[in-house]
């Protein structure tokens, strides 16, 4: 949240209150929270901290892309680490 010049003056009340619409759209009744997550965390923002609607959806989708490239980093990470594990262990037997 700090990391944005429009949520900036959000504290830890704010953060806490878009994991729990979060979590409440992910408890729909859908795949996944599939659209209701997508819906649920901008309309958040904008009903409760009186944003732009276009702020709140610009945000949210720097979120996501955050979100999704720190997944695959530490999906990387974690293939490496995996292998580099199994050839030590290969090389461990031999």
């Amino acid at each position: 949240m700090f990391a944005f010049d429009e949520t900036a003056h959000l504290g830890i009340r704010a953060v806490l209150t878009i994991f729990a619409i979060g979590a409440i759209a992910m408890a729909a009744p859908l795949p996944g929270g599939a659209g209701s997550y997508h819906l649920l965390l901008p309309l958040g923002l904008v009903s409760l901290y009186a944003m732009n609607r276009a702020d709140a959806v610009h945000l949210y989708s720097y979120f996501m892309r955050g979100k999704q490239l720190c997944w695959r980093f530490s999906g990387l990470v974690a293939l490496l680490i995996s292998l580099w594990l199994i050839r030590s262990k290969s090389r461990a037997i031999k």
